[in-house]
């Protein structure tokens, strides 16, 4: 009798831990199945254009300027690309967290790819209270990494602006 104790208690393990794996939340990859299983709305994803159209109109003007000068200009890139956080624990989350949701406008990069200046372009949306604080956050966290931030306003003609950010660069000012 305690032999059919012990095959029954086995088999009853074995039952609860194969329906337990199975059942499981899953912490990894998720299997094809799960994935499938889901029902995704895709019509709610729309493809959109990278630029804005004064963004488009900026990088058209000014793209051909710097790379006669052997710079590259690279639109939206996020902070977190090329800014590394330092820190620990909650302090390198929150430092984080600033900064992974946030881009600039422009990366100006010489021909090996190093970051000589990013460049904002400030329209009207920049003058609330919530933008003019996170463009002073932008500011500040530049000039911390001694890396030049240009702020243009938009306009139609950004030739002085182009040949001024130029000048600088060449000249190896960090006055821009």
């Amino acid at each position: 009798m305690n032999s059919w104790i012990i095959v029954a208690i086995f088999l009853i393990v074995i039952f609860l831990g194969n329906n337990f794996m199975n059942n499981k939340k899953y912490t990894g990859e998720e299997k094809v199945s799960d994935i499938n299983a889901k029902k995704i709305n895709y019509s709610n994803y729309q493809k959109k254009n990278l630029l804005t159209k004064t963004e488009y109109s900026f990088y058209m003007k000014s793209r051909l300027a710097l790379q006669e000068k052997n710079f590259y200009l690279y639109p939206k890139v996020r902070l977190e690309d090329f800014i590394e956080v330092t820190g620990e624990g909650k302090e390198k989350l929150s430092l984080r967290g600033r900064i992974k949701s946030r881009h600039v406008d422009f990366l100006v990069c010489d021909d090996k790819l190093h970051i000589k200046a990013a460049i904002e372009l400030d329209d009207r949306s920049h003058s609330s209270e919530k933008a003019q604080i996170a463009d002073q956050f932008k500011n500040d966290l530049f000039k911390s990494l001694n890396l030049p931030l240009i702020r243009i306003q938009v306009k139609q003609d950004y030739t002085d602006d182009i040949n001024n950010f130029l000048n600088l660069l060449t000249s190896g000012s960090n006055a821009l």
